[in-house]
């Protein structure tokens, strides 16, 4: 299964292999869950079967970090990396890493050591089984095996008969026909996995939905390969371990293994685990142009300002679109737009404005306009997005530019990240092996009765911080736990708890808040302002009472004070910046070159900024205090830059430690620094939770006047909170970096659905009612006397659904605005409706372009701006990959489609919830097949091979809930 050998120059060696549901028939008869999933004895024999490549003699140790899933289609490319021997003794680093089939997130599986040293060979001699041992019955073993989740087909139903003794089992153990010949195996998996059922723990429930599987192997040597029944000895010490003795019929050793280790692993989790990365989702990514085009000849360009009325703006470029294509017999028609692409997958600004526009709505539009008119005449039309440095010269047909480069798009397969388990008592950790090692881990004490004073949160958004980086790279010892700000609803109040009460929008300081639910002291909470989104009250809590207990309470920081911030754009940096400036200090800073312009912004002067990147900072402002040097320090840096630092500080000066990583001794530095004060302080050891109630009092007072500003944030969804981490530690950032926390579906909540009785519409309400939703309110033009209508409710109504069958007509405003008003607790928002008014280009109306869009476009707009004030946890607007890709006929479909994208983005940004599904074909052939294309050819002839039955639906599954707009061609 690993063909591929290869030698690295470093002594270390990688093998390579592509494993799928269909390349070995035993591969697809494993399950756990219901999830298909690969055995960890799979896992192990991998590494076996390395071991002997690299010349080790066995496995000292084979921690299994996350399960591996079987793709419903497609497969999973493998490697298994041993690292380099370094330390002269055998031992060598070894890991197991999967990739999907087109995928470029690799993800480590399991990780350990393996070993010069051979282990003491035991064969089992002697009476067999021994005469002190019972017989165990197994008839219907492998049904109640199932009956508790254990999924094993015929392959793995290899046991045969087993005994027991006290705390020892003895068993006999044949690899099935179905498994296939042993040879190329160091030990079947199969076999192997099969040898452990003993262990089994078959109460006969599923031991509350956990089910125990292999979690870390300990001392394993294999003896013999090639055998295909053996005899079993496992030893329990404990309920999770044993020690592992196999051997084959005549008792001379095939494996041993010292310590097998089993866990607990929620089904949920594994079910979850199973759709990381969605097959047939994708979305679009921004490269560097790698070979730069040349700007064709006869270029012409128009530019479409940010702002506009989104409909004259497309309508305008495609009068002029089609004007060209007549006029002009060669030459490209280039239309530069301005902030209408998001590269960054929804980043929010908190700026002036907390209501700011964010992505251009009209000009994406007019990005899904000019696709389908390069489908349908190649080379004509271009579209260039541009930053605030102005349109650039390139030849690409579709690019944008962002701080002076070129970036191309690419489609990339969806990537849903970490799996996370359903419910609420979970939370990351650090599992001590850097970034990677960062997973969800079972957390129940979060729901258990508060104690005085507590409170409970269900967490919407929570902020990153550089001490999260730390710990999941085990740079603090002795803490695991992520997460301490957030933002969410209170769920529960304890004892004593008067300031706040169920159902409160809260914000503050709590522990484990990259999760569900959080447990947290009352006093560390307040009251989100009015206007906040979760998103920006997450970003406020650490920055902002950070800054304000060093540079108020410890500082006393006065008027015409001189204060030094060092990486003044990072979240404590802007709150510092801002904090000072209220209390008059002058402000000097400094952060990376990229970000000088930022801190322009913020009116800080060249005489007044230096890089934060080297030593120059003394030099460079230490004129601009006229030789004094500063009266404050607020310092995060390490190393030289703190001795710089320390340099710069006054006389008579304080220096503010708040940096994690090198902490100095006060009494060291007041002999080299005769005169100057140094403190490292830590907020909540510091200040407590009195004074930090105290101090968000005083600070939501200067918000509410209008002296403070939440920072810029950029948010990522708690699945991806390792791509987070890492881009926090490049310290590429402005601002804050926020995890948000999907909500679950409010059982007693209505789902709207527009364009409900159409076909997609019914597709997806089915799905919906099997999917537990009990209130449906199902809104077309025609409501019940739409064709299919009432059977529709009959069937949903048989499934347990509560249905609403609306007259609606979306374009109409008044009666959409009724129809959302009138929906009690309305928690989710799926816009399905549509219509076509194909036709090519220069055919193309006004007419029919307004008709298109004020039924997806204006009605998608409609309904964000009467749902954006409800606490929804969905807004699903069904797209359509001609927005993405272009579509022959359909440039007006596809402009009012790239419209909702955008407006999904929008909403992103605005820390609301917002997901744009672009479908490809979805409906049945039948559904197209009787019109006419809009070429005036014949359809093609492989086209009803590409359509797409909508079984599994993007809007509720991680992979697409991750990003603001995913295509599904």
């Amino acid at each position: 299964m690993l063909p591929v050998v290869v030698e690295l120059a470093d002594g270390s060696v990688v093998l390579s292999g592509r494993v799928s549901a269909t390349s070995r028939g035993w591969l697809d008869e494993h399950a756990a869950g219901g999830v298909r999933l690969l055995p960890g004895a799979a896992l192990l024999e991998w590494v076996l079967h390395a071991a002997d490549v690299a010349g080790c003699a066995g496995v000292e140790e084979l921690v299994l970090r996350a399960p591996l899933v079987l793709p419903d289609r497609g497969g999973l490319r493998l490697q298994v990396f041993v690292g380099a021997d370094e330390g002269g003794g055998g031992r060598r680093p070894v890991q197991v890493l999967s990739c999907m089939d087109g995928g470029s997130r690799w993800l480590t599986h399991a990780e350990g050591v393996l070993t010069g040293e051979s282990g003491e060979a035991e064969a089992l001699t002697g009476s067999w089984p021994p005469p002190e041992a019972e017989p165990v019955p197994l008839d219907g073993f492998y049904e109640r095996a199932d009956q508790a989740g254990y999924g094993y087909g015929p392959s793995f139903q290899g046991l045969r008969a087993a005994w027991r003794a006290g705390a020892d089992l003895y068993a006999e153990v044949t690899l099935p026909e179905a498994a296939g010949d042993p040879d190329g195996f160091g030990i079947h998996p199969a076999l192997l996995d099969a040898a452990l059922h003993p262990l089994l723990p078959l109460a006969g429930d599923g031991t509350g939905g956990r089910l125990w599987l292999p979690f870390a192997w300990s001392g394993v040597s294999l003896w013999a390969t090639g055998a295909s029944t053996v005899r079993v000895h496992l030893t329990r010490d404990g309920e999770r371990s044993a020690r592992v003795v196999v051997a084959d019929p005549t008792g001379a050793p095939v494996l041993t293994c010292e310590s097998l280790e089993s866990r607990p692993l929620d089904t949920a989790g594994l079910a979850a685990a199973a759709v990381t990365e969605v097959d047939g989702l994708y979305h679009l990514e921004w490269a560097p142009a790698t070979e730069p085009r040349e700007p064709a000849s006869g270029q012409e360009v128009v530019d479409v300002p940010a702002g506009g009325d989104a409909l004259p703006v497309v309508a305008a470029a495609l009068a002029r679109m089609r004007q060209w294509v007549d006029g002009t017999p060669e030459g490209r028609l280039v239309f530069v737009t301005h902030g209408a692409v998001d590269t960054e997958g929804g980043t929010f600004s908190a700026g002036d404005d907390l209501d700011q526009p964010g992505v251009d709505l009209a000009g994406a539009a007019v990005w899904g306009l000019v696709r389908s008119g390069l489908v349908e005449h190649p080379g004509r039309f271009g579209v260039l997005d541009v930053d605030g440095g102005g349109p650039v010269a390139t030849g690409e047909e579709q690019a944008v530019v962002r701080g002076g480069r070129v970036l191309v798009p690419r489609l990339a397969p969806a990537d849903g990240g970490m799996a996370v388990p359903a419910g609420g008592g979970w939370r990351l950790d650090a599992g001590g092996s850097g970034v990677d090692g960062v997973r969800p881990v079972a957390c129940p004490e979060v729901l258990d009765e508060l104690a005085p004073g507590q409170v409970r949160v269900a967490v919407h958004a929570a902020g990153l911080n550089f001490r999260d980086v730390l710990v999941s790279l085990g740079a603090l010892p002795g803490h695991t736990g992520l997460g301490g700000e957030g933002a969410g609803v209170v769920l529960d109040v304890g004892e004593a708890v008067t300031q706040l009460a169920v159902g409160d929008r809260v914000f503050g300081m709590f522990p484990g808040a990259f999760g569900p639910v959080a447990v947290t002291d009352g006093r560390w909470l307040a009251r989100m302002p009015a206007g906040w989104s979760f998103v920006q009250a997450a970003a406020v809590p650490v920055a902002f009472l950070t800054a304000w207990y060093g540079l108020s309470d410890l500082a006393g920081l006065r008027r015409g004070q001189r204060l030094l911030i060092h990486a003044a754009t990072g979240g404590v940096g802007l709150a510092a910046v801002q904090i000072a400036r209220h209390l008059g200090a002058e402000i000097f800073a400094t952060a990376s070159a990229a970000k000088h312009d930022t801190l322009r912004s913020l009116g800080i002067d060249e005489a007044h900024r230096a890089s934060s990147r080297d030593l120059t900072f003394e030099t460079v402002l230490r004129p601009a205090t006229e030789g004094r040097g500063m009266d404050v320090v607020l310092d995060c840096l390490a190393g030289d830059f703190v001795d710089a630092g320390l340099r710069l500080t006054a006389p008579g000066g304080l220096f503010l430690e708040m940096g994690k990583t090198d902490i100095r001794d006060p009494e060291q530095v007041a002999a080299a620094y005769p005169g100057l004060t140094y403190r490292a302080f830590d907020l909540l050891s510091g200040a407590g939770p009195d004074r930090v109630q105290a101090m968000l009092g005083e600070l939501l007072a200067l918000f509410d006047a209008g002296a403070l500003r939440p920072p810029p944030v950029r948010q990522w969804p708690v699945t991806h909170a390792r791509q987070a981490l890492r881009h926090l530690s490049q310290a590429r950032h402005i601002g804050k970096l926020v995890l948000t926390v999907p909500q679950p579906s409010d059982p007693d909540g209505a789902v709207l659905v527009t364009g409900g009785t159409g076909a997609l519409g019914a597709e997806l309400a089915e799905h919906l009612a099997r999917a537990g939703r009990r209130r449906l309110v199902l809104a077309s033009r025609r409501g019940e006397d739409a064709p299919g209508a009432k059977e529709l409710a009959e069937r949903l109504a048989a499934l347990g659904a509560e249905v609403t069958l609306s007259a609606t007509d979306v374009t109409d405003a008044d009666a959409l605005r009724a129809l959302v008003d009138g929906i009690p607790r309305l928690s989710e928002v799926v816009h399905a409706a549509g219509v076509l008014d194909d036709a090519v280009l220069t055919a193309q109306t006004p007419e029919a372009l307004e008709r298109v869009w004020r039924t997806k476009a204006h009605a998608a707009w409609r309904l964000h701006e009467l749902s954006r004030h409800l606490p929804l946890t969905a807004f699903t607007v069904f797209s359509s990959s001609a927005a993405t890709l272009g579509a022959a006929g359909q440039a007006n479909y596809a402009a009012a489609n790239a419209y909702c994208d955008a407006l999904a983005v929008r909403r992103r940004q605005l820390g609301l919830p917002g997901l744009s599904i672009g479908w490809g074909l979805w409906g049945p052939p039948a559904a197209w097949r009787t019109s006419t294309p809009p070429t005036g050819r014949a359809w093609p002839a492989t086209a009803s091979s590409r359509w797409r039955p909508p079984t599994r639906w993007p809007c509720t599954t991680p992979a697409s809930a991750s990003r603001p707009r995913t295509c599904s061609p």
